[in-house]
């Protein structure tokens, strides 16, 4: 799978940039397509997304505070509904997620950097000199590494920051990823 941006400038989204607003993802086994999904983008005043439209028909809403801050989001897959609330610190970043469906809260713990470091205490992550997610570390000890190109990452212009760190989102695309028990390679 391959995600990158033409552009390589580190603007701030304003009203007369372009916006992603259809994402094709392919998946192939031994040259065989095995799966092709398409997710269509609405974006509010705000510049972020609003909804998300699978081609497979699960819909994700987004809503914001004036903050522009995620307050909660809603997916909506097979007829079943799903409501997930943040709520921030002083610094503007998310510190918990409640799953109200299953009634499950993410705790998140950041670095001196502002960066995601621990969710739950079942995963750990560590960051390169650039900024980008290095490993993740999982309870059990596996880790995943990861490499990156040098090309914008397109998922970060479509939220706030504090999402994309939640979301590990990386300034750059992944390249290669070497999980504990395999290797994913994306070209």
């Amino acid at each position: 799978m391959t995600t990158s941006c033409e552009n390589d400038d580190d603007e701030v989204l304003n009203e007369e940039q372009e916006k992603l607003i259809k994402i094709t993802e392919k998946i192939f086994d031994d040259n065989i397509l095995i799966s092709n999904t398409s997710i269509n983008y609405t974006y509010g005043s705000n510049n972020y997304v609003t909804t998300e439209l699978s081609s497979s028909g699960a819909e994700k809403h987004y809503y914001y505070n004036d903050d522009n801050q995620l307050t909660n989001y809603q997916t909506i897959d097979n007829g079943t509904l799903s409501d997930y609330e943040f709520e921030y610190n002083i610094d503007g970043l998310i510190i918990n997620k409640l799953d109200s469906n299953d009634n499950i809260i993410y705790y998140y713990q950041y670095n001196s950097f502002q960066q995601l470091i621990n969710v739950n205490d079942v995963l750990s992550l560590t960051y390169s000199n650039d900024g980008n997610i290095a490993t993740k570390t999982d309870s059990n000890g596996n880790v995943d590494s990861y490499e990156y190109d040098n090309k914008n990452n397109p998922y970060k212009l479509l939220f706030p920051e504090s999402v994309s760190k939640i979301n590990f989102w990386n300034n750059n695309n992944i390249i290669s990823e070497n999980q504990t028990d395999y290797t994913i390679e994306y070209i």
